[in-house]
């Protein structure tokens, strides 16, 4: 919803007090366990717009396997025999996009916000990171609105560029959910 009410054209064709739907389907990805889609709906006082969402996860021991990569190829920039495009044209990953925290992670890190053991143990290697992989809109099906993600021409980095740093549960407290009283309020990023 922070991504729908952020976009002029959402905006422009819904009007303001823009919300979801009631119905919200859930279906998992075909082949793939790591996905989900959502269907609902959102509507303002002017207009309804049909949405769709994918949110994917990666276990946070990939990400960090897949930001060792990315340190191994800036090492190797220049070195002979190197095909740096190759492997910058091959990179699919925005590892800074998962940030999300998995439901149950983040319900135990809200119930032990102020454990100072829980902030500072590192985070297992088969914890779940969320992102949203893609958001559309649409009036019908020839009018569609991709929303994220976002084109070559709107991001400020490169997909090559983007790291994953976390380590620690600590590292994790400001993607907790902006709801949480428990938090204070420095610390919400949602």
């Amino acid at each position: 919803m922070t991504v729908l009410k952020s976009d002029k054209r959402v905006v422009d064709f819904c009007g303001d007090d823009l919300k979801p739907g009631w119905f919200i389907t859930e279906k998992k990805e075909v082949g793939d366990g790591n996905s989900i889609k959502y269907r609902m709906s959102v509507k303002g006082n002017s207009g309804k717009l049909n949405t769709v969402i994918i949110g994917d996860c990666i276990e946070h021991s990939s990400l960090q396997y897949f930001n060792d990569e990315v340190e191994t190829h800036q090492k190797k920039i220049g070195t002979e025999g190197y095909d740096e495009e190759e492997f910058v044209a091959n990179w699919p990953l925005d590892l800074e996009e998962y940030t999300i925290l998995d439901p149950k992670t983040k319900a135990q890190m809200e119930e032990n916000f102020e454990s100072e053991d829980m902030r500072s143990a590192d985070i297992l290697k088969d914890e779940q990171m969320w992102r949203i992989k893609s958001l559309r809109v649409s009036v019908d099906e020839d009018t569609k609105i991709l929303l994220l993600p976002l084109p070559k021409s709107k991001r400020t980095k490169e997909l090559i560029d983007t790291r994953y740093s976390f380590k620690t549960y600590g590292d994790l407290v400001p993607y907790l959910k902006e709801s949480s009283d428990t938090i204070p309020a420095d610390y919400k990023r949602f």
